[in-house]
């Protein structure tokens, strides 16, 4: 299993997902955890129930229990390794066909009042203000802000143009006056096209 791991990440996951050290490296480890000494084929769908059942009793690195969601990633990432290696003649039958992913409550619970908006904004440091400013004002997800560039934002005609999207697909955001202003004040990086960025003006990963 780890050195079928391997073979996926470096053959399908680095070629084919740019957030792979996110994603894909991320739940393969977990993976490896649970199945690494084990030959392919002798992968049963009970030994994957036992890996549901095992890792959704598990809490995060924050003390809180996991999500069915956080458990699906980890279920998809071992579903796809298996198709793979089915496609590269390594594996007969997936048993992972016989699992069923865990079910997930996605509904929205409520959207944030406009008083609670202002003790948000106010509670911003410099720094997070604008990124929460155009989160708030544009719906964009985390990944397309922090990527944002500089040269993607058209301020005469008030929009954004998002080229990596989730779903390969380009996209318009239309910017108000609120968001425009919060760009506008941004520092920029003389040395980084990213609108929000790293220390050195790398991508900015991630924020808190």
């Amino acid at each position: 299993f780890e050195d079928f791991a391997g073979q996926y990440l470096e053959l399908h996951s680095k070629i084919n997902n740019k957030s792979w050290k996110n994603s894909d490296l991320h739940n393969l480890n977990i993976l490896k955890r649970y199945f690494s000494g084990k030959y392919l084929y002798e992968i049963t769908p009970m030994m994957i129930e036992r890996f549901k059942t095992e890792r959704i009793k598990e809490v995060s690195r924050r003390h809180v229990p996991l999500s069915p969601a956080t458990v699906n990633r980890n279920l998809a990432c071992l579903k796809c390794m298996f198709n793979k290696a089915i496609q590269w003649g390594k594996l007969e039958e997936n048993p992972f066909k016989a699992v069923k992913l865990l079910k997930e409550n996605n509904k929205r619970l409520r959207y944030l009042e406009k008083e609670e908006i202002v003790r948000l904004l106010s509670s911003c440091s410099k720094r997070l203000r604008p990124i929460v400013v155009l989160d708030l004002n544009t719906g964009m997800r985390k990944g397309e802000i922090l990527g944002l560039k500089w040269q993607d934002i058209d301020f005469k005609q008030g929009i954004i143009y998002l080229y990596n999207t989730k779903n390969g697909e380009k996209r318009e955001i239309p910017i108000n006056e609120m968001a425009k202003t919060a760009l506008i004040r941004t520092l920029k990086h003389p040395d980084s096209p990213y609108v929000f960025y790293a220390k050195n003006g790398s991508l900015l990963k991630d924020i808190r």
